[in-house]
């Protein structure tokens, strides 16, 4: 192997390894996002989409991270942060 395409390989891996490194970083950064949005919930009326399609209301009262995806709790209801289509400031 010549000495240019040694280097031309190596730079590809360099830049491959580069967009690996970038793509953990915005995948955690996500993360991160959804996570305080889901924190930002608690206390504030909030609209969902149920499973079986019908609307509702109340107040999200907690959030648990054990997902991928942030549940907020509420009333009696679990719900995926991406069921949540509305959010109001409680009174």
């Amino acid at each position: 192997m010549d000495t240019n395409a040694m280097m031309s390989q190596t730079t590809q891996l360099s830049s491959m390894e580069q967009l690996t490194s970038l793509t953990s970083v915005t995948q955690e950064t996500f993360a991160l996002q959804m996570r305080m949005a889901a924190a930002g919930l608690v206390g504030k009326t909030v609209g969902y989409t149920a499973a079986d399609g019908t609307a509702h209301t109340g107040i999200a009262s907690a959030v648990s991270y054990a997902g991928s995806v942030p549940m907020v709790t509420v009333g009696t209801q679990s719900v995926s942060l991406d069921a949540i289509s509305g959010v109001v400031s409680a009174p």
